[in-house]
């Protein structure tokens, strides 16, 4: 049956797929990202650290060496601070990964 169904998973045409999905504080808007970081208990301030600058660390992957040597050289203090500011300046309703990712974009 296993078979079967492998089959039929790979013989359908055209099955469209998310390009991805974003779990946990990545989801956050940029006011809740704001609030936590000013206000948040320690284990909000730390999901939101973590997710941060775990997100960039992975985004690092897949950029050239350039990318990798301006992250590096800023240090994850900066990456978060700066992450925190553009999402102060952000509309409110922006998400955190959206906002991560316009830095990223801009990042060079």
């Amino acid at each position: 049956m296993k078979k079967i169904a492998l089959a039929f998973l790979l013989l359908t045409p055209n099955i469209s797929h998310a390009d991805g999905y974003i779990l946990g504080v990545g989801r956050w808007s940029c006011a809740d990202v704001v609030e936590a970081a000013q206000n948040g208990s320690p284990i909000q301030r730390g999901q939101l650290a973590g997710w941060i600058l775990g997100y960039w660390s992975a985004i690092t992957t897949t950029k050239p060496t350039e990318f990798i040597d301006i992250v590096e050289n800023v240090g994850a203090e900066t990456v978060y601070t700066e992450t925190i500011k553009a999402c102060q300046n952000s509309d409110p309703d922006v998400m955190l990964f959206q906002a991560t990712q316009n830095i990223i974009a801009n990042t060079g």
